[in-house]
Parts: structure tokens; C-alpha cells; sequence
């Protein structure tokens, strides 16, 4: 009876184990009854078969061990296997769920095949044993390998939320303190606490930043008012408010003092607000979304968080970062972080992108980014990795307007105010006056504060911000995509320079003696002889006025005679109007002399030349050149081997990083052959670093780079990427005399992450006039190198001599007035 009960009581207690603890352990018990009774059973037919005077202890262990033994116990465990697959309630096919109800604990599975090994061992049969074993064994690695596959397979959010779940209070960055009325908020008993909404808000915020937020330590304070609570960052208050549990928030319309409940403002906003009962009538009259108590303050930690999510990265985070982006790129990591980038530069950089809201979800380009500038320091790389995250930087503040288009409004800062700003001429009441002007319809439709200015001033100017509390997104021109479009709504009034710097006249000192003496009225009108400062004054006004009245007619059509001719000749407008008025006209000034002054005018607008490297200078020198497409790159590569080869007899190395174009390659290739000069193709940085451990320092390395479009920011950064490896002495900017004067800022602007030092300007031959080319050059400040004017490469190619330029635009200006005389000037 035994025999048979047994093993159905063992697929009871596997079956009710998952149910019921209780009644598996009574089962488990019940069954080891019945197990050692049937080996009692067997040992008792044993004695009675032989007798009790025949009894030894090797009968009893060749009896009750036997073969009818092992094959009731194979019995039993298929009688186990059927039963327990008839009682499963998931439906799932007998070939499924056998197998995963045995390999769901391999490491029993593992204990039971030893153990027949074991008994395999001994005078039983062996090779029934053996096979049984195997097939037990086989089920327990198979049950193993699922098991540390699932481990292995687990997703960076379910990582990520067991670093939560098991980080300690005691490490807590964060902390908050309740009012005793606000205890029942943390209370497990409560549906929804603060405590299970603590978690899930630290796990959304870690998917957004990047980083694992840290603990947070939650404590009562009976100090503070019974429904106010405070939240701290590293020690420091950063936050407080009221909250009402019995209650929800509702932000009321303007006539709110007419509405009955607890008036309020918004912790984190600071708007006027109502706590109302939820079953309160007014409700239903107010077309706003109520909020409780415990999403206020999710909303307002949440708030606290992004703000100071540069303080709340550890080191710790950091390197537990690196560990997630270590199991999906090891080698990446590990050729990064062992050589390039120390983690305590990585923290910098992550916390300096944190400050200003930029998140570091995109770690491995943040990496990648940082690698590439490693020479330059931390603040300079951080402007670097900004350019690579543009996208994410646009998407953080970036809105859809009707028509579907992306949109950023923002207030411009005009190059004059950016000046004034870094040079500290507006005080920080200036500027925040100046600013909630600028700003006023960016806050009326509740959008971000965007500044938009030049990426060269974009970190001074968030500097002067957080020092003047002004809390804005400073966003560079260079880093708005194409496909965002900027929307600009307000502009800081220049004028406030000069007010500026008017104010600062006045000292402290001067301030407190006028206020003090208008208070006590002090101060008395000075006596003067008001009739002489009169007749005086009248003596001047004769003077000025006869001088004016002889000297404006002239001098008028003199100017007017000027400007048209530089206007025919492409000179701009503006540029024109400014290069009549830095001329001075003096009595006796004849026309020539006035057309000598406005070429040395011109002059002073235009960059200054750099000599190139003279013929006696034997050190070798690597010379890069950059620049949209189509400018004739490649053609001035050609003409620059020829000068370097040809004319001063110096070895010559070829370089083409512009494997977009195969005639480019080609052609360059033509060349080298023509100088007899080696070639080289490196497209990428580590191909360049190989490059140039093949040159061997030759006199003359000649790089060519591929066009870039001023738009493309990427390639362009790929193009500074593979240079600074090359680490080029001289970076040419190459230009088109035939770009208008927008394309050349643009390409100037675009280009500046190649660190250009000079100027080259391609196609003279092809312009009717050089007065565009003049008006181009006088808004750039980096020094001319080179001018062709052709496509032989032998000769059209000479240093750049803008007195030539002016020559050709004002050379042939005649006026046709009269010099001016003194004649008029006489007394």
C-alpha cells in the first residue's frame, strides 16, 4: 500500500508547494513516512523470507538495495512526471512543461545524478544507473545554462532598477523631511505612497539623464509646519512647500479668492494655487486637472533632481556607467578609458553637460567625442561634446507649431551686447532687467528661456547668467540642426552698453553722497555769470556755422561720388558707407589724396597676410587645407607641391583624406606621380595616425580634406577629428572668390572647429568685380596666405596682396569736383 500511495503523495506536495507552503511542508513529511515504511516493508518480507536466524547485515542490504528497487523507483518517477503534467494548469504540451519543471532546479537535479553515480557504484546494476544519471545530469546543466542565460539577458532597465532597489539610504545625496501630518504619505499601507512612487520617479529620471539617481533618505521633522516638508541636496535646503494629504491642487483662473479652500502657492512654480476635498462641487466648475499630495511632491523632487543633477553624480555613478556601456562595447571602452580618458575627466565633462540640462544618455559618443579632443582642456571639450549632442540639445527645447515644423523661440543677443556682457559693462540688475524684457513672451506662453549666441561667447554668457541668477538655456548658433527652425522673439537692446558704462562712471561714493544730499537737500544751484557763458556759446555757434555752411556741400557730393563708385564696383552698402565715413576731409585735400585715404581705409577693414615659410626654413612643416566643396582644394594642393618641389627642391608628401570623391583621389594620385612625390590615402583618424608613422618626417606633408557643406557640423568635426592626429602646422581655410558674403561668414563660422589659421582664396579669375570679394574678406579676421586666379598649377598662385585687391577696386576712381580749398576758411 505503500508502494502506491507514495509517490501520489509526492505530486501532491510538488503541486500545492507554489499555493500553499504549509500544506507542501505536511505532504513532504507524509511522504518521507511512506517512504521509510516502504523500506521497512522490504526489509520485513526480507526477514520473514529467510528467517530470522539467517539475518545478516549483507542480506538486508542485497535485499532492500535491489533491482526490483531501482525499477520501482524509475516507476515512481514516471508515475511522478504524469501526475504532475495531468495537474498542470497552464495547458502547456507534456514535452514543454516536463522539461522546464525538471531543469527549474538544476541544481537538485544535479545532487540526485551524483547520487545515483553513487548507488551506480555499488552491486547494483551499473549501467541502468549510469544511464538514468546521465539523463538527470544532462537536465540539471540544461536547467543551469537557462538560468545564467536569463541572468545574462537581462535589459540595462532591469539592471538598473535592482542598483536602485539595493542602494544604501545611509549613501543617500538626497533628503527629504516630513511634517508629522505627512507621515502617512510613507506608509507601505497606503496604495500608491510616497516610498513606491520614490522608486519609479528615480527610475524614469535615470532613463532621462543617464544615471542612476542616487538614494534618498526620507525623515520626519517635527520642527517644520505639520503639512510642510524641505528637500535637501548634499546637506544644502534646496526646496520646501505645503502639501495637504486630504486634499488635491488646482490651479484656479484668475478670480481664485473667490473660490472656498486652502490658498496656496505652487512649490516649484510658484503659481497661486487651491487645495480643494475631492468631493468639493467647485471641482466640477473648474476646468483644471487635479493633483494629490503625493504627485506635488513627485513633481517638485523630480524638479529638484534635474536642477541639481550635476551634484547629485557621484564618481560611482560614473564608473557605473562605464560598466553598463562595458557589457555591450568592451573593447571600445577599454581603448578609451585605459589611455585617452581618465574617469575624473569624464565626471567633469558629464557634470559640466548636467548643469546646463543636457542629458548623458548617449554615453559612448560623449566618449568618442572626448577621446578626440583629449589635448584640449575639460571646458574646451565640453563645448566639443555639446556640438556632437546638438540634436538631443534642439529636442530638449524645441516645439511643433501648426504646421508640423520644429520650432525654438528664443531672444537673440546681437554681437554688440555680446561684448558688453563678457567685458562685465552691464551690472546683473541690467541684465536681468534686460532680459525679463526680452523675455516676456517666451514666459507668457510658458515656453524655456533660449539665448541663442556665437558658440565663441556661449560659455562666458551662461557664466554671467548663473552669476546674475537668470535661469536660461544658452545655446550657440552652430549648435540648432537644419532641421529646427529658429524663431526669434526678442533681442537685447544694444543701447544698454553705453548706459552701461555711464553707470559705472559713477562710483559707489558719488552714488551715497547724492543720494544723502538730496535727502537733506543739500544741494545749493551754483552762482555764474550766466551772460557771459551766453555770449560766449553765440561766438562759437558764428564760428561752427559759417565752417558748416562752406564745407558740407563739397564734402557731400565728394562722399556721394565715392559711395556710388563702390557700390558699382560690389563693395556692399554697408561696408561702403563705412569707408566713406573713416575718411577725413581737410581744406586743401585734392582727389587724389581722397582716393589714397580710402584705399588705406580699405585697407585697415581687410585681414593682415602671413608670410608662407621661407626657402632658408629647411624644418619640416605639414600643411592641411579645409573648405566647402567645390572651392578647388585638391587644384591648390597641386599648386602648393609645385611650389614646394619644383621651385624650392624640398621632398614633397601627398595626403588624401577625400575618399568621397574617387576623381579626387585620382587626381591627386596624377600629381604625385608628376612630382615623383609618395601618396598616401587616410580617411580616418587611426589611418592617419599610421600615415604619419610611415612619412617618417618628410619636409613637405600636403593634406587634402573632403568639401564639406557649412551645414554639415558632423563632417565637418570628422575633418578636425583626422587633423588633430596629424596635428597640421599650418590649417588653410579655403574660399571661393565667387561665394557671396552670407556663404563666406557661414563657411568661416562652420569651419572654426578645424582650428584655421589662414586664409586661402581660390578663383579670382572667375569674379567681374573684386568689390564683393573685399566686403567678403573685411568681415574676417583671420590672416590671408594664399590668391590663384587660375587652373595652372605652376602659375596661378602668388601670395595674397590685398593692396592689389583695393588697387583694383578704387585704383580707377576719379572725382570729378573740385579739390577742396582753404579759401572758403578765410577770416
Amino acid at each position: 500500500m505503500f508502494r502506491v500511495i507514495t509517490p501520489f503523495l509526492g505530486v501532491l506536495e510538488w503541486a500545492r508547494m507554489p499555493q500553499n507552503k504549509v500544506s507542501g511542508r505536511l505532504m513532504r513529511t507524509v511522504s518521507l513516512i511512506c517512504y521509510c515504511c516502504i523500506v521497512l516493508g522490504l526489509w520485513g518480507e526480507s526477514v520473514s523470507a529467510q528467517g530470522i536466524d539467517q539475518l545478516s547485515l549483507a542480506m538486508v542490504s542485497s535485499q532492500v538495495i535491489s533491482m526490483t528497487f531501482v525499477w520501482q523507483l524509475i516507476l515512481v518517477l514516471g508515475l511522478f512526471v504524469g501526475v504532475a503534467t495531468l495537474l498542470s494548469k497552464d495547458g502547456m504540451p507534456l514535452g514543454i512543461s516536463v522539461p522546464q519543471s525538471f531543469t527549474a532546479q538544476p541544481f537538485a537535479l544535479g545532487l540526485f545524478s551524483v547520487l545515483l553515480v553513487g548507488l551506480a557504484m555499488t552491486n547494483l546494476p551499473t549501467l541502468p544507473l549510469l544511464v538514468f544519471a546521465s539523463l538527470i545530469g544532462a537536465l540539471a546543466w540544461t536547467g543551469f545554462q537557462q538560468m545564467k542565460r536569463s541572468e545574462d539577458g537581462k535589459t540595462l532597465i532591469e539592471r538598473k532598477q535592482q542598483q536602485i532597489q539595493k542602494s544604501n539610504p545611509l549613501d543617500a545625496k538626497m533628503r527629504l523631511e516630513l511634517g508629522k501630518s505627512l507621515l502617512p504619505l510613507v506608509s507601505q499601507e497606503m496604495p500608491g505612497n510616497v516610498v513606491e512612487q520614490l522608486a519609479s520617479l528615480r527610475f524614469s529620471i535615470s532613463e532621462t539623464l543617464g544615471f542612476t539617481v542616487p538614494s534618498m533618505c526620507i525623515k520626519d521633522n517635527y520642527n517644520l509646519h505639520p503639512n510642510g516638508y524641505r528637500l535637501y541636496v548634499r546637506g544644502g535646503l534646496v526646496g520646501e512647500g505645503h502639501i495637504y494629504p486630504e486634499r488635491v491642487m488646482v490651479m484656479p483662473p484668475h478670480n481664485h479668492h473667490a473660490i472656498t479652500g486652502v490658498q496656496d502657492v505652487d512649490p516649484v512654480f510658484g503659481f497661486d494655487v487651491v487645495w480643494l476635498e475631492p468631493t468639493d462641487s467647485q471641482l466640477g466648475d473648474l476646468f483644471a486637472q487635479p493633483m494629490d499630495a503625493v504627485a506635488v511632491l513627485m513633481t517638485h523632487l523630480a524638479y529638484v533632481v534635474e536642477q541639481y543633477a550635476s551634484e547629485l553624480l557621484t564618481r560611482e555613478a560614473v564608473a557605473e556607467m562605464l560598466e553598463d556601456l562595458r557589457s555591450t562595447s568592451p573593447e571600445f571602452v577599454q581603448s578609451i578609458m585605459s589611455k585617452k580618458v581618465s574617469l575624473s575627466r569624464l565626471h567633469h565633462i558629464l557634470g559640466a553637460l548636467l548643469e546646463e540640462q543636457v542629458p548623458v544618455v548617449d554615453l559612448k559618443t560623449i566618449l568618442e567625442t572626448a577621446s578626440d579632443w583629449e589635448n584640449v582642456s575639460a571646458p574646451d571639450c565640453v563645448e566639443k561634446v555639446r556640438l556632437r549632442l546638438r540634436r538631443q540639445i534642439c529636442e530638449g527645447i524645441a516645439r511643433t507649431n501648426e504646421t508640423g515644423q520644429q520650432i525654438i523661440k528664443c531672444v537673440e543677443l546681437p554681437t554688440a551686447v555680446e561684448v558688453a556682457i563678457e567685458s562685465q559693462k552691464l551690472d546683473s540688475f541690467q541684465l536681468t532687467t534686460a532680459m525679463q524684457e526680452a523675455s516676456k513672451q517666451l514666459v507668457d506662453e510658458s515656453l524655456p528661456i533660449v539665448v541663442v549666441t556665437s558658440m565663441k561667447a556661449r560659455r562666458k554668457i551662461k557664466a554671467r547668467f548663473s552669476k546674475a541668477n537668470i535661469n536660461a538655456v544658452v545655446v550657440g548658433r552652430n549648435e540648432i540642426v537644419n532641421e529646427v527652425e529658429l524663431v526669434i522673439v526678442g533681442r537685447l537692446c544694444p543701447e544698454l552698453q553705453t548706459e552701461s558704462h555711464q553707470r559705472e562712471l559713477k562710483t559707489d561714493r558719488q552714488r551715497t553722497i547724492a543720494y544723502a544730499k538730496s535727502l537733506l537737500k543739500e544741494v545749493k544751484p551754483l552762482e555764474v555769470n550766466t551772460k557771459r557763458i551766453e555770449q560766449g556759446i553765440q561766438e562759437i555757434r558764428d564760428i561752427v556755422g559759417n565752417a558748416m555752411n562752406r564745407q558740407v556741400e563739397p564734402q557731400s557730393n565728394h562722399s556721394t561720388e565715392a559711395r556710388a563708385w563702390l557700390i558699382a564696383q560690389g563693395i556692399a552698402e554697408s561696408f561702403a558707407e563705412k569707408l566713406i565715413n573713416s575718411v577725413q576731409v581737410y581744406p586743401g585735400m585734392s582727389n587724389e589724396v581722397y582716393k589714397g585715404r580710402l584705399q588705406e581705409a580699405m585697407m585697415t577693414q581687410l585681414p593682415d597676410v602671413v608670410q608662407p615659410p621661407r626657402r632658408s626654413n629647411d624644418a619640416p612643416i605639414t600643411i592641411a587645407l579645409v573648405g566647402p566643396t567645390g572651392v578647388g582644394k585638391t587644384t591648390t594642393i597641386a599648386k602648393l607641391a609645385t611650389k614646394y618641389r619644383l621651385q624650392q627642391g624640398r621632398s614633397v608628401t601627398l595626403v588624401t583624406a577625400d575618399t568621397y570623391r574617387i576623381a579626387a583621389v585620382d587626381q591627386l594620385r596624377q600629381y604625385a606621380d608628376l612630382f615623383d612625390a609618395p601618396f598616401k590615402i587616410a580617411s580616418t583618424a587611426e589611418q592617419m595616425v599610421q600615415v604619419f608613422a610611415e612619412i617618417n618626417k618628410e619636409d613637405v606633408v600636403l593634406i587634402d580634406t573632403t568639401g564639406r557643406s557649412a551645414m554639415d557640423i558632423d563632417r565637418i568635426e570628422e575633418t578636425a577629428n583626422i587633423l588633430s592626429v596629424a596635428n597640421p602646422t599650418e590649417t588653410h581655410l579655403v574660399l571661393s572668390a565667387t561665394s557671396t558674403s552670407s556663404a563666406t561668414l557661414r563657411a568661416a563660422e562652420a569651419f572654426a572647429v578645424t582650428n584655421y589659421d589662414r586664409i586661402i582664396v581660390t578663383k579670382l579669375d572667375e569674379v567681374e568685380s573684386y568689390g564683393a570679394v573685399a566686403s567678403s574678406l573685411s568681415s574676417l579676421r583671420t590672416s590671408l596666405s594664399w590668391f590663384t586666379d587660375g587652373q595652372d598649377v605652376s602659375t596661378h598662385l602668388e601670395i595674397a596682396k590685398t593692396h592689389k585687391l583695393v588697387e583694383s577696386v578704387i585704383g580707377e576712381f576719379n572725382c570729378t569736383q573740385q579739390p577742396i580749398t582753404s579759401s572758403g576758411y578765410s577770416t
